[in-house]
């Protein structure tokens, strides 16, 4: 279920940011990669399920566990103030 990455995607590609897509369910390396690659200042992770929160959490850590400086936007449906 990605609607709320893509409208996110689209509502910040009209205010005239780049968006690099990286897609759904995808590999923490994979993601790691591209922050390093594309210089990446900010990234989006989104979770539906309380399954994926830790996935978001793992790879915020695993950027920092890379030397990346990279800010990150969380959000999704199962997000609260803990998260």
């Amino acid at each position: 279920h990605d609607i709320g990455k893509n409208i996110v995607k689209m509502v910040l590609e009209n205010y005239g940011f780049e968006v690099i897509d990286l897609g759904k369910d995808v590999p923490i390396s994979m993601v790691v990669e591209t922050l390093k690659k594309e210089k990446i200042q900010l990234a989006g992770l989104s979770a539906l399920m309380t399954t994926t929160v830790q996935n978001m959490k793992s790879t915020i850590q695993a950027a920092r566990e890379a030397g990346l400086d990279t800010k990150f936007m969380v959000g999704g449906a199962v997000l609260n103030e803990e998260y």
